[in-house]
């Protein structure tokens, strides 16, 4: 016998709630979980969509602060990776999903103790472009290495006055969004803000001063997002990679009026990266991974610098 009408109508409707609601049901559990995914990224990623597995370590150098090692390091332990040269911005394309941008940093006056000594000897970028300036090379760069004799360091202290804040410039560029390099010898000095927000466009930063630390920290993050890494080729080139150089210690070419000079031209990058102002020769104070960071959340009481 045939089911009532009434019965035949029930069951097709019966079925359709069935499967809006189970739909429901679907829409809510996805939506769930891509905002659970969500905010965990979030925690891990402040501020960039790192999505993709083809992760490319992006390297931006900044000069005399271990581009040398990086650049003998890269080919053994990545198999994706690029490096921006000294004083070139990172480029658009550094900013799509799959990369991981990747600098480095050393403390400001240990910078300006290898960017002086290295002129002494003879190289640099720097010194070629005093000496088209027109400037006495003589004055101003040491004449016998190691470079810390008093009438050198005489001259070390005249180098700096005419430094200026050429290690902030040079992280700016390094560390801004653009398409082609600047001249830095004819930007204008930055501001804490102009420093911080260009600093925030790398993921995580390694101090020269403990290299392999913080290279090893910053390879773990790269690794967790999709990254490639050649771990045993890592440990094995763990200072074999030199760079060697003819000077002194840092902290023998600086008294507290060098110090000063050098805290002085370069403010906004010491309240951007909490270096100590007193003992200028010491690495930023906190691992600068991007997770971990909280650049120039601090307070900055800014130097009486009319003399110098």
């Amino acid at each position: 016998a045939s089911a009532p009408v009434e019965t035949r109508v029930r069951r097709p409707l019966f079925s359709a709630l069935t499967m809006l609601a189970l739909t429901l049901v679907s829409v809510i559990i996805l939506e769930t979980s891509a905002h659970w995914i969500s905010s965990n990224a979030v925690q891990l990623e402040q501020s960039d969509d790192i999505t993709k597995s083809d992760l490319v370590w992006a390297y931006s150098h900044v000069a005399k602060t271990g581009g040398t090692t990086m650049r003998r390091l890269a080919p053994k332990v990545f198999t994706n990776f690029t490096i921006r040269v000294e004083n070139e911005p990172f480029f658009d394309s550094d900013f799509e999903p799959n990369q991981f941008r990747v600098s480095t940093i050393r403390s400001p006056c240990d910078y300006y103790r290898s960017l002086w000594t290295f002129g002494s000897s003879g190289g640099g970028f720097f010194r070629r472009n005093l000496e088209k300036e027109g400037y006495d090379l003589s004055q101003y760069y040491g004449q016998e290495a190691p470079y810390d004799g008093p009438d050198d360091l005489q001259r070390f202290s005249r180098f700096l006055r005419i430094a200026k804040d050429t290690y902030t410039k040079r992280i700016l560029l390094s560390t801004t969004r653009g398409e082609s390099p600047m001249n830095f010898w004819s930007m204008r000095s930055a501001t804490v803000e102009e420093v911080v927000n260009a600093t925030r466009n790398v993921h995580c930063w390694i101090r020269t001063e403990n290299y392999y630390e913080d290279m090893e920290d910053c390879l773990h993050q790269y690794e967790a997002y999709g990254g490639k890494v050649n771990w045993t080729s890592f440990h094995q080139s763990i200072g074999e990679v030199k760079n060697p150089s003819n000077h002194a210690k840092c902290s023998a070419y600086f008294n507290q009026e060098r110090s000063r000079i050098v805290a002085c031209m370069n403010q906004a990058l010491f309240q951007t990266f909490d270096f100590p102002i007193d003992a200028c020769c010491s690495s930023a104070k906190t691992s600068l991974t991007r997770k971990q960071n909280k650049l120039a959340e601090i307070d900055f009481e800014p130097l009486a610098c009319d003399s110098i």
